[in-house]
């Protein structure tokens, strides 16, 4: 019988207990499903820490130390160095927690200005300490980020229009697996991509992942079923049926409308 014994509560805790006091550590918060106010019982467990420049390993091993504490570390992982956002990130899995809640450890070095705080794209960070109001400094840019989403509205446009034949070509020929990729890259991902820029702006490049809570009920009704394909007849009508809805949502494009959910988001 598995032991999960160690709650989220507990880990969090024995974690702030341990970096408050550590006069190299700036600041420690939870993002993830915690910072959009949505934590269930199968959410995991997204921590970041500000850490002075040359105290970062430090600080992810004075961590490590305190989680055996509390439990042993079934599987670690290490994301190699340096990562796409230049933080030292890694994943740990307690062998006494429920394997949902492997904690996501992201620890950045205090002159990084890459902090993960706009509101817009990763939600209102809950803090547990902040000793220098290192989690206020850097906003979202709007009117920079609507130039982005107008330069790549026209990039999806021209892309869509180019390249629908390379999955058409592909259901003529039967090759059904050879099509799913093209229509996936091609024809549903520029779908999303425009509803997301509508409705959830700050995060208009994250595809499907919050789609149920970002994107609206009836439009995410219309996409749902277009991942679900059957070889032939199936599949070719799904592929009519996207090239509809592509025409729906860039009919009911609106950019004060995205104008307006990227302020308030």
């Amino acid at each position: 019988m598995n032991d999960f014994s160690i709650s989220r509560k507990e880990i969090l805790l024995a974690l702030q207990t341990l970096l408050e006091p550590l006069p190299e550590v700036r600041a420690f918060w939870q993002g993830g499903a915690a910072a959009f106010n949505r934590v269930d019982e199968w959410s995991d467990l997204d921590l970041m820490v500000i850490a002075e420049d040359d105290k970062v390993d430090r600080v992810q091993k004075l961590i490590e130390s305190q989680l055996k504490k509390l439990s042993p570390i079934q599987n670690q992982l290490d994301l190699p160095q340096p990562t796409w956002h230049g933080h030292l990130q890694s994943f740990y899995r307690l062998e006494h927690a429920s394997p949902f809640l492997f904690i996501d450890l992201l620890i950045m070095q205090a002159s990084s200005s890459n902090r993960f705080t706009e509101h817009q794209i990763h939600g209102k960070a809950l803090v547990q300490f902040d000793k220098g109001n290192y989690l206020s400094e850097y906003p979202l840019d709007v009117p920079a980020h609507l130039l982005k989403l107008r330069t790549r509205k026209q990039e999806l446009e021209t892309e869509f229009a180019f390249f629908q034949e390379l999955t058409q070509k592909e259901l003529i020929r039967q090759n059904w697996l050879d099509a799913l990729p093209y229509f996936q890259r091609f024809t549903l991902a520029p779908i999303i991509e425009l509803l997301r820029m509508q409705y959830s702006p700050g995060r208009y490049n994250f595809n499907l992942r919050y789609i149920y809570v970002d994107i609206p009920a009836d439009w995410v009704q219309r996409i749902e079923p277009l991942f679900f394909l059957h070889p032939g007849k199936d599949f070719e009508e799904k592929f009519q049926l996207a090239q509809h809805l592509y025409s729906d949502v860039l009919a009911d494009f609106n950019w004060n409308r995205v104008e307006e959910n990227l302020n308030l988001d």
